[in-house]
């Protein structure tokens, strides 16, 4: 039986361990004698040993001790850093001053998380050795230590005071639980994402530019709604003249592909005009009117038919495939030919409202540029007036002179 037991770590006073009495190993069932032991060693709060060498030194009741007792190798497992990604949202590389950059950030630590920061700093492009000193913004603060975080954070760039000119990068930190004492917390970090800042008008006009390619590519869709809704016509007139033969179900299939990548073009306008939108709101740029209308007159009619009107077109024309007399699918043709050129006639009214928003916001732009280049040239009038000496709040006219009698 054991009279006393001591756990020896390498490099760490002896730990007294506690005498426990169990079943024999050769008798589970029989009675219990003071053949265990239990008890806690301490790992050093800091250690540079990767491995420490765990012995057990027991002594039984005749005072003897063990001399090849159990030994075990305990291997440092070091806490490392959490592991952090960002991913932005609604904004592309180029911001301007007042914008809001909305931003996923996803963390992971095997242990605890404690709070997450975003870092930002402003810089002139090829100016890197002058650069300010980081903002950091407090993203969250981890009250329930929990291991995996994913968190929305919308950093407000007005708050920095940037110029026109300007790049911006940020970074996602992320502090782990692990005290001081361990040489903690360890701080984990995203990859820098960089924007340049651009003035309102730069970026309106991207806009408008990628707005064109846009409804360059819906117009492409608007006429394959055209050749959709005449080849149901096609396949109608076939059916009438020579009956239901390989031309007419040639006529319906050529449909359903059509009729199936028009809704597909409807469905990526509407998401890349919601792009758009969202860009001009975190960048707050753009004319509320002019927000809603793109809104109003294009976004929600585009969403309205290529959801469910659309695919359930495509639905009813893949069913129709299976009908096998002239005279039902001669009365399906009529039918669908109407509905189809309601298609037609909606899209194209969608198309009407891209191109009378598309030219407001040209003619608006253009003004902007007029209303610019106007003040350039009163200023430098100006500057030359008072090079001159001349008061720039000086009439430039004589008063009338009343008429000599």
């Amino acid at each position: 039986d054991l009279a006393s037991a001591r756990l020896l770590l390498r490099g760490q006073p002896p730990v007294d361990m506690r005498i426990r009495d169990v079943p024999p190993p050769e008798d589970p069932e029989g009675g219990l004698r003071p053949q265990g032991i239990e008890g806690m060693v301490e790992i050093p709060p800091v250690t540079q040993l990767p491995e420490m060498e765990l012995r057990f030194e027991l002594t039984d009741t005749e005072g003897l001790t063990n001399t090849r007792g159990a030994v075990y190798t305990l291997r440092i497992d070091p806490d490392g850093p959490p592991r952090v990604s960002m991913d932005r949202r609604f904004v592309r590389g180029e911001v301007t001053p007042r914008a809001t950059i909305p931003l996923v950030i996803k963390v992971t630590d095997d242990y605890g998380l404690d709070r997450v920061s975003v870092t930002a700093e402003g810089v002139l492009e090829g100016a890197s050795k002058t650069r300010p000193a980081a903002q950091e913004f407090e993203a969250a603060k981890i009250a329930s230590k929990d291991k995996e975080v994913s968190l929305g954070y919308d950093l407000e760039l007005q708050k920095m005071t940037l110029q026109v000119g300007q790049l911006v990068r940020l970074q996602a930190l992320a502090r782990d639980t692990l005290p001081e004492s361990f040489e903690g917390p360890n701080v984990g970090k995203s990859v820098v994402q960089t924007y340049k800042i651009v003035s309102e008008a730069e970026l309106l006009e991207e806009l408008v530019r990628r707005q064109k390619e846009i409804r360059e590519e819906f117009e492409l869709a608007v006429i394959l709604q055209a050749e959709v809704r005449d080849k149901i016509r096609a396949m109608g007139d076939r059916l009438a003249g020579a009956g239901l033969d390989a031309e007419a179900k040639r006529f319906l299939n050529e449909a359903v592909k059509g009729q199936r990548r028009v809704a597909a073009q409807c469905a990526v306008t509407a998401q890349q005009l919601q792009d758009v939108l969202e860009e001009m709101n975190c960048n707050r740029v753009g004319a509320p009117a002019e927000k809603r209308s793109l809104a109003e007159d294009i976004i929600a009619p585009l969403d309205e038919i290529c959801k469910k009107p659309m695919n359930d077109m495509v639905a009813q024309m893949d069913r129709a495939s299976n009908i096998d007399n002239a005279a039902g699918l001669g009365s399906f043709a009529k039918d669908t030919h109407a509905v189809l050129d309601g298609f037609y006639n909606y899209l194209e009214m969608i198309l009407k409202a891209m191109k009378r928003y598309e030219s407001r916001r040209e003619l608006a732009q253009r003004l902007k540029v007029i209303i610019g280049i106007s003040e350039g040239i009163l200023k430098a009038i100006q500057k030359e007036l008072e090079r001159q000496g001349i008061n720039v709040f000086d009439s430039t006219t004589q008063p009338v002179q009343p008429p000599e009698k």
